[in-house]
């Protein structure tokens, strides 16, 4: 008989199923969306949490305006053409007079914040009706990663309330809804906020008339109450009646009240907006592939980074190893252990062990999870270096699992270091020193650095996304590592959001150490102590694992319970100048995304009947 699965441990099979390869494509976004509060936030949510948040003005609630400019955005679109959608055109598009108020300028602006090649605005935005939706007690919108920002303005086509019903069929139509569509995405999308005087002045006089009585929850309430005659939705009731603008009330009734009437209980309403907000913030062109749902992993590596060390006497590995409490609750993990490989592949790691411990030393949560951070920071002998390495929380209870990242255990390459504390930044010139080592049997392959920056554009709330290469300069050989060097002023006033990736070699033989975050780096340039030109010398390699870069979201992670006892391991330039080209905030294509194959259940079952 096999035997029962403790609770923790069967909430974790169903968690870790939706685990991505690491890294991922979409592992910026998901961290923007999971990583809320407290310890490594990302702070996404701040602005529309409470729900009732005013942080754009008195009046003014950012949840709504939120939601609004994802309709707005993804309005124009023209599924018979598959032209237009959730495509963040709509940052062009501010005067043409069909979307009116500040909140969509100052919305663009804040998601221009987090905009990077690995996080297009058009994904933004999406994430803020998952984090609008979910602050105000509505349902979890599942979110894809994907989108690729347009270069221009779209076509016009926002419905307007002075519009007639057979206007907003056709409108919705070539959106891809139907006329039931039609009404449950317009009553999902007016339960919250409102009316504001300053827009439309002909249909109140001042300030704000929600459209319903909860402002602030995302409920039924815009419905029942217009079922009940007793709402005071602006757009149902008032001065829009005598104006033809009273475009709720039209579009609400255009079935005779069926599809109102199937929304107004709770959890009918709640399941609805899932859907039809799912559908529309996956209204996209149809040249964009979208990833699956992003699901916060069940351990992730965070910020997981080499650096070499004066003198070149030791690599240092520091970072953190975030694991997901939700369903394993913190204080029933004792610790994380990190088994590594030299970088042959081996376990040969010098004098001392393969084998890393790190506890838990803060936590964090978002909308829906909660984390629990585990900080490394080792010693990795020079001579052998790391390639990768595997996972295994050991739990209070004995009871080990080992996660090995799909079967491919986690990559970790030192063939090329960004040296952060020999690299500087002046912030407010842009002026930017960048030093890396390149492991010495790599040298005749070319090294280079790609700076990818915002410039803020006038008239537009989006800063434009540029990216530019430069060689590296070689310098000082130091043990098994030879230093590279090049300088360069990033424009824009904007330097610390800048990242920074050093790659050596091209095509296979590419490695690259990526995605180092501007406002990471210090002002000031550390020196390197150089070692005796006697200590310059040239590992043997005989494997070289590569590090993979834009990894397809795998079916399923590999979650082994390997016992309830704890057992033992035993030891083991040219600078450039001026101003890039726009990259277009996205660096996305559509062969990196592949959909998932085959049933969840049946991979559920074989990996169950697999461990058991």
């Amino acid at each position: 008989m096999r035997p029962i699965l403790p609770p923790t441990i069967a909430a974790l099979l169903s968690t870790v199923l939706a685990d991505p390869t690491w890294p991922s494509p979409i592992d910026d976004l998901e961290e923007i969306m999971h990583q809320g509060r407290i310890f490594k936030s990302r702070n996404f949510a701040d602005t529309i949490s409470p729900c009732s948040n005013e942080a754009s003005g008195p009046g003014r609630q950012v949840a709504a305006e939120w939601l609004r400019v994802a309709f707005h955005d993804m309005a124009t679109a023209d599924v018979r053409t598959g032209k237009g959608g959730l495509d963040g055109s709509l940052q062009y598009q501010l005067d043409d007079g069909e979307s009116k108020g500040p909140g969509f300028n100052s919305t663009l602006k804040f998601f221009s914040d987090y905009l990077s090649k690995r996080s297009s605005l058009a994904d933004l935005i999406a994430l803020g009706v998952y984090a609008s939706v979910r602050s105000c007690g509505g349902p979890v919108i599942p979110v894809r990663g994907g989108r690729v920002d347009a270069p221009g303005a779209g076509s016009m086509g926002v419905p307007q309330p002075e519009h007639s019903i057979a206007q907003f069929r056709e409108q919705f139509s070539r959106m891809g809804f139907t006329n039931e569509e039609m009404i449950q995405v317009t009553a999902c999308g007016h339960t919250l906020g409102g009316v504001h005087g300053t827009e439309f002045p002909e249909l109140i006089e001042d300030g704000e008339a929600p459209s319903d009585s909860t402002v602030s929850m995302f409920d039924e309430k815009v419905v029942t109450e217009y079922l009940d005659n007793n709402t005071t939705n602006p757009l149902v009731v008032g001065p829009a009646v005598s104006q033809g603008k009273d475009s709720d009330a039209r579009i609400f009734g255009s079935d005779a009240n069926i599809t109102v009437k199937t929304m107004a209980d709770p959890q009918s309403f709640q399941d609805v907006c899932q859907k039809v907000l799912q559908k529309m913030i996956e209204v996209v062109p149809k040249t964009v592939t979208l990833s699956e749902p992003i699901e916060p992993y069940m351990v992730k590596p965070v910020d997981l980074r080499l650096t070499l060390e004066q003198a070149a006497r030791h690599l240092q590995l520091s970072g953190n190893i975030r694991v997901k409490t939700t369903n394993l609750p913190a204080m029933e993990i004792d610790k994380v252990e990190i088994l590594y490989r030299d970088r042959n592949g081996e376990q040969d790691c010098g004098p001392g062990s393969c084998l890393i411990t790190a506890t838990a030393h803060g936590s964090g949560y978002g909308l829906d999870d909660s984390f629990a951070f585990f900080p490394v920071d080792a010693t990795i002998p020079v001579d052998t270096g790391i390639s990768s390495f595997t996972l295994t929380l050991v739990l209070t209870n004995g009871t080990r699992l080992h996660f090995d990242n799909n079967g491919n255990s986690y990559p970790m390459q030192d063939a090329v270091i960004l040296l952060r504390r020999q690299t500087c930044l002046l912030q407010y010139t842009g002026k930017i020193n960048v030093t890396a080592a390149v492991r010495n049997d790599r040298n005749d392959l070319p090294t280079n650095l790609t700076i990818s920056y915002k410039v803020p554009r006038p008239g537009l709330p989006v800063a434009g996304l540029h990216e530019i290469t430069m060689a590296m300069k070689q310098g000082d050989c130091v043990g098994p590592y030879t230093l590279y060097n090049t300088n360069w002023t990033i424009p824009g006033g904007i330097s610390y959001s800048s990242r920074m990736d050093v790659s050596n070699g091209q095509g296979e033989s590419l490695l690259v150490d990526d995605f180092t975050y501007g406002a990471d780096i210090h002002g000031q340039c550390e020196e390197f102590s150089t070692p005796p030109a006697s200590m310059c010398t040239t590992v043997s390699i005989t494997a070289i694992p590569l590090t993979p870069t834009a990894t397809p979201i795998s079916p399923s992670s590999t979650l082994s319970i390997i016992s309830t006892t704890p057992t033992s391991i035993a030891p083991t330039s040219t600078a450039a100048s001026g101003l890039a080209p726009e990259a277009g905030g996205h660096e996305f294509s559509k062969s990196i995304f592949r959909p998932v194959s085959g049933s969840i259940w049946e991979t559920f079952m074989q990996f169950f009947n697999k461990i058991w």
